[in-house]
């Protein structure tokens, strides 16, 4: 399993969650990924509005037993490398729409873009 570390400010985006239940499931998002990160998450890349997020992975969850297309993302990074990492860093946690969580995490990591 993986360590989990979080950069500044993001781990009171987890409870700034609107509901309990979604606090528990990006916890639950974060757990699975500690135990299998490759397998839980999708690779981020260049955007326009946000800059460079090649480095960062992103993670779908929602409110339990959603049924459409999980509205709320957990950005992270696998470090030192995807290849081999040994920490799971929490860089942002928040909506996708209007690419929020995204535009967070690039000011975060002093990118291109940011809210």
């Amino acid at each position: 399993m993986l360590k989990l570390t979080a950069l500044r400010d993001a781990a009171d985006d987890l409870a700034s969650l609107p509901t309990e239940a979604l606090r528990r499931e990006a916890l639950r998002a974060l757990v699975r990924a500690q135990a299998d990160p490759p397998d839980r998450s999708a690779r981020l890349g260049y955007h326009a509005e946000t800059g460079d997020l090649d480095d960062c992975r992103k993670i779908y969850f929602d409110e339990p037993d959603f049924g459409g297309r999980p509205h709320w993302r957990i950005v992270v990074r696998l470090l030192p490398s995807d290849v081999a990492p040994t920490t799971l860093e929490l860089v942002a946690i928040g909506r996708r729409d209007r690419l929020y969580v995204y535009l967070r995490a690039a000011r975060r990591l002093r990118r291109a873009g940011g809210d």
